[in-house]
Parts: structure tokens; sequence; C-alpha cells
């Protein structure tokens, strides 16, 4: 009994894409962290993975397939991790969430509605597939695409929070900046985790205080390399042209469309005004907190003063009542959103420098050569 519980929990291991223990070869248990014990200290993409993530937000960018969760595209990292490196070997899409809750059984062809169980459906399928085919199936992380670096977005928490017990070391998440090849990897900072783990009032204006906790503070940034196949390498070489073989080619200087520029404003106004919204949101429930709990504090006091006069005057005081009852104090709401929408403006601005920054050489450099 006792081999055949071993086969099921490893099984059920492989099934959920999570490397069992047992699978560990034995020249190789010196490199593989079994325990987690070794941190995370770079992600390691390879071509392939690379390469699939580029054409994934490509196409969303064209609108050839629905955002999932409204803003990008979100797939699955599989691979290892090898003494603190975690190797990314390869990558796949998840359906958007039109095509997701539009999926039918073809036993009995209902819809299916939920787009998170249909997406969990479709990822277990996959790895079971890239089993079959002998490839890596162990899920690391996830990947995101996004449009001028606004990865402070819920579905990019979401997939870190759910990596926190399902995958090793947490999961880790790459974020590709649509238009340019662009990565960044990110893992939760421990400053979120113990604010998650915090009182009831999670993420409230005191969790955040005492964990010390902004946007800036919310990941912690892993470097990112691509490794690519010999094949591969050899090809880039061979299509390098040598040095002096030819001149400066004119579409490096070549400025974007005015679109681009009224897009990034657009995005900018937008998250500012998300911003504006929540802030007065925030604004109002704390007057309504405070203007309750003033009546709550009136009511103490006058119980007090009619305590006191009766003691005075030989009499029992009244009992003591539960004023919570009494008094429906709304409990704070979270200020994650807030903080969120605070770092994607920070993330669309600093990209949109950037942007003007290199145009601006580029409109230099045209003149320079003009005149």
């Amino acid at each position: 009994s006792a081999p055949a519980a071993s086969s099921a929990n490893a099984a059920s291991s492989s099934t959920n894409g999570v490397l069992p223990k047992d699978a560990i070869p034995k020249n190789m248990a010196h490199a593989v962290d079994i325990d987690e014990e070794i941190p995370l200290e770079e992600v390691c993409l390879s071509s392939l993975a690379m390469s699939k993530i580029v054409k994934h937000g490509k196409e969303g960018r064209e609108g050839r397939e629905l955002s999932y969760g409204g803003g990008g595209g979100m797939g699955v990292l599989v691979g290892l991790d090898l003494e603190g490196v975690l190797e990314v070997a390869d990558s796949f899409a998840l359906p958007g969430r039109a095509s997701a809750s539009s999926n039918r059984d073809n036993a009995s062809g209902t819809v299916e509605e939920d787009p998170i169980k249909g997406n969990a459906q479709y990822q277990r399928k996959m790895l079971a597939a890239l089993k079959d085919v002998k490839g890596a199936h162990s899920v690391v992380g996830y990947y995101h695409t996004v449009f001028l670096g606004q990865f402070y977005k819920q579905s990019v928490v979401e997939s870190l929070v759910s990596g926190v017990d399902k995958t090793r070391h947490g999961g880790v998440a790459v974020v590709h900046g649509k238009g340019v090849a662009a990565f960044k990897a990110f893992k939760l900072s421990q400053a979120y985790l113990n604010a998650r783990k915090s009182s009831a009032a999670k993420f409230s204006t005191q969790s955040l205080t005492d964990n010390q906790l902004t946007f800036t503070e919310m990941f912690d940034e892993l470097p990112v390399k691509v490794r690519s196949s010999p094949l591969a390498a050899a090809f880039l070489k061979h299509q390098t042209p040598t040095p002096g073989s030819s001149s400066l080619n004119p579409a490096t200087l070549s400025l974007p469309s005015s679109s681009s520029h009224t897009r990034a404003l657009e995005s900018l106004i937008e998250s500012l005004d998300a911003l504006r919204s929540e802030e007065n949101n925030a604004a109002y429930n704390l007057r309504q907190i405070a203007r309750e709990r003033g009546r709550m504090d009136q009511y103490i006091a006058k119980k007090r003063e009619e305590n006191a006069t009766r003691v005075s005057q030989g009499l029992a005081p009244l009992p003591e009542e539960d004023y919570t009852r009494m008094f429906k104090i709304p409990v704070e709401p979270s200020r994650m959103e807030g903080m969120m929408l605070l770092g994607q403006v920070d993330s669309v601005a600093r990209e949109l420098e950037a942007l003007a920054g290199a145009e601006m050489v580029k409109m230099y450099a045209a003149k320079a050569g003009g005149a």
C-alpha cells in the first residue's frame, strides 16, 4: 500500500505541474533545490519561450485575440530551477475570457461560463500533453504581455498569489512590454506577503504603514537572461553584418506615428482618472467611518455621564452595552487598488519619458545629418 500511495502522490504532483521529489535524479540532487533553500537570483528564458511570448504579445496588440482580464495576454511558464537560476524551457498561452467562456463540452453541448475554471482545465490538458512528449511540464510561473510597462495589474498579482502555495519559491511573473522585446521578471516581496497575512483588514492604511508597503515595494525584480540554442546563435551570427560592410540604415532614425504618442497619453490620462476616482471613493469611505465612530463616541460619553450622575445619587450604574452592535462601523476598504493605480501612473510616465527622449535624439540626429 505504501508504494501505491507514493506513486499516487507522484502522479498527482505531476498532473498539477509540480515536480515530485522522487523525480530528481541522484546525480542532479546537488543542483536541484528540493527543499527550496536556495533563493532565486535570476531568470533564464529560452529562445523558444521568448519567441512565443513575443508572438502572443504581437497578436494581442494587433487585435486578433481578446486580451486576458481586459488588459494584455497571459500564459504559463514551464521549466526548472537549478542552483538559484529559474530555467524557463517553454511557455504556452492561456485563452482569453471570451475563448475560455465559449468552450463547449463535446458530450453535453453546454457552455463553460467560468473563465477561471476554463483556463485551469486548459492548463491541465497542456501540461499533460507536454508530459506525453517528454517535454518540460513543471509550472514555474506565468507571463503577461502589457502596454507601456503597466504591470501593476490585478491579473499579475493574482497569478503570483496563486503561485505562492502551488509553485516552488512562490512563482515568478515575467512581464513583456508590447511593441519592444523588453522582459522583466518579478516575484512578490516579503513586505507584500506580510501585509497579506496581517489582520482581517487586509491592505488597510495601518497595515500598509506597519509593513512599509508602497507600490515600489510590492515586487522584487529578478534579472532576466535569454539563452539561445547553438543553432539559433549560429544563424543570428550569420545574419549579423560585418563592421563597415554597410552604411547607417535610415530606418533607425524613423519616428513612430503620432498614434503611438496618442495611445500613450490616453493611457496616462485614463490611469490618472482611475486613480482620482479611487481616491475619492477611499476618502468618502473614510468620512463614513469617522462619522459613525463620532456618533458612537458621543453615545458612550453620554452613557458615562448618566452613570456618573446615577452613582452620585446612590443608584446602581446602567449595565454595559455592546456598542459595536448598535453602531455598524464600516470596515476600511483595501487600499491595494489605489496603490496599483499609482504604480501604473508611474510606469506609464517613465515609459513615456523614455520614448520621448529616444525620439528627441533621433530628431537631433536627423537634423544634424541634413544640415
